[in-house]
């Protein structure tokens, strides 16, 4: 055993530990190029048969739409911008092979009617569940992906019709952007709505403070209620200047009456009288010659008898002036205080004039104001109703068709050429296993490995056969 060994060592066998039961590379490449024919042969046939297949299947064409999404979103009511959230494409992606975009689509063309579209339908009678069912058959015809690292989406739709694709393909790119709009439209419409409510209700405060208004001047008969304008300001004028008369004539009414009481005392205003100041100094000379006389002459004295009538004379023509003085000054004094009195009834009556007049014009402001105020907050609601009702007609939609749908002139063959590569890979791939099956059902020895490996035997020559 030793011996033997030592042997095949010597001869260049392969040592007994790198020797297994499976088949090497090349061992296999031995196989399959010696039946290569039949594996070409399967191949062929593989093809041949799938392009038979292809040839009797019937034409199918695809027709692309090519929509932009811009990278930020416009908001009509708040005039702002935001950018697009993490995974908006793909929702809308979503949205586009929804039953919300694809429904619609199946009504207007009438999918339901259509073999392709219903074949395998058995769902009874139900219009629904054939609705159903066609708009699945459009799916599996709808693809919709994502340009490569861009914002375009690319919507096709496969179609035995090529004016059918088309027409198709436009028409779910022209619903989803339909659907889109609405989505952003529908809340704007209900605020509008609710705003259209609102403005009913303060348009009727604008109109009551509006008749309170009118109902105020048609009463009061004041046509302007602005302040400073329904007479206020005259009969204020008119209060200070009669406050500043009666003062005055309070005024002379005290000058009068001290006027009076000086006459009556004999001084002051009386003194300044020349004649009363003649009477006085005449009583005086007089008085003074009847004291000396009274010295020397009888009370009886002729002389005595004269001076005592010139000095009755006298002073009677003395008080006689001072009572004319003393009446004129009492008619001063009464003058004056009628004339007061007058001033202070005068007064009173304008005093209330003015304040029912403020009072008036209180009133006036205080309804102005209220119709300032609803007409303002209805002005502020109108304006910002426009913009909602502006929001309502602008489309928001931050998709756009770039390009629609045209009507494809040829069929689409991409799917034949997948069913042939497939075709070739399975042939290829059948023939090459229906080979390793044939050989280890019956094997031959086409190489040195075969007779090192399985037979463990070693070769001592390897001739090459030149043909």
């Amino acid at each position: 055993m030793n011996q033997q060994v030592e042997r095949r060592q010597s001869l260049g066998a392969l040592p007994r530990e790198y020797v297994g039961a499976t088949l090497s590379i090349s061992q296999l490449w031995n196989i399959l190029w010696a039946r290569k024919l039949m594996i070409i042969g399967i191949t062929l046939a593989f093809a041949v048969a799938t392009v038979v297949i292809v040839k009797m299947m019937p034409k199918v064409y695809s027709a692309t739409a090519t929509l932009l999404v811009s990278s930020r979103v416009d908001d009509p009511m708040s005039g702002k911008e935001s950018g697009l959230d993490t995974g908006y494409i793909a929702t809308q992606i979503e949205f586009m092979r929804s039953p919300v975009t694809l429904l619609p689509v199946v009504d207007k063309f009438r999918l339901t009617e259509r073999k392709e579209y219903i074949a395998g339908y058995s769902g009874g009678s139900s219009p629904e569940g054939l609705r159903r069912w066609a708009m699945n058959n459009l799916y599996k015809n709808l693809k919709v992906q994502q340009g490569t690292g861009s914002l375009f989406i690319y919507v096709t739709v496969d179609d035995q019709n090529p004016q059918a694709a088309a027409q198709i393909a436009n028409a779910i790119t022209d619903t989803y952007i339909s659907e889109q709009e609405k989505r952003f439209l529908e809340p704007a419409k209900g605020r509008a709505v609710r705003y259209s409510e609102q403005l009913k209700g303060l348009k009727e405060k604008v109109d009551e403070a509006q008749a309170k208004v009118s109902a105020f001047r048609k009463k009061t008969g004041m046509a302007n209620l602005e302040p400073g304008t329904s007479g206020g300001d005259a009969n204020h004028l008119r209060l200070n200047d009669l406050q500043a008369r009666l003062t005055a004539a309070s005024q002379e009414r005290l000058n009068a009456e001290l006027r009076l009481r000086s006459i009556g005392r004999g001084d002051a205003t009386v003194l300044e009288s020349r004649l009363v100041q003649k009477l006085k100094s005449e009583l005086q000379v007089a008085e003074g010659k009847m004291a000396e006389r009274r010295g020397v002459l009888g009370a009886r004295h002729p002389e005595i008898v004269a001076l005592q009538s010139e000095i009755d004379h006298a002073r009677q023509k003395l008080n006689s002036e001072i009572s004319t003085y003393a009446d004129g000054a009492r008619a001063d004094v009464s003058a004056a205080r009628a004339v007061e009195a007058r001033l202070r009834d005068e007064l009173e009556k304008v005093e209330a004039q003015v304040l029912a007049s403020r009072t008036l014009q209180d009133d006036a402001s205080q309804l102005l104001r209220e119709l300032e105020s609803a007409t303002k907050i209805y002005e502020g609601a109108l304006d910002a109703f426009e913009t909602v009702q502006l929001g309502t007609e602008i489309s928001t939609s931050n998709v756009q068709i770039v390009d629609r749908a045209k009507t494809p002139l040829r069929p689409n063959s991409s799917k034949g050429k997948k069913l042939l590569a497939l075709a070739l890979i399975a042939g290829g791939g059948g023939g090459c296993g229906l080979a390793l099956l044939l050989e280890l059902l019956n094997r031959r020895i086409r190489s040195r490995e075969d007779m090192e490996r399985d037979l463990q035997l070693p070769v001592l020559v390897q001739l090459q056969v030149k043909a």
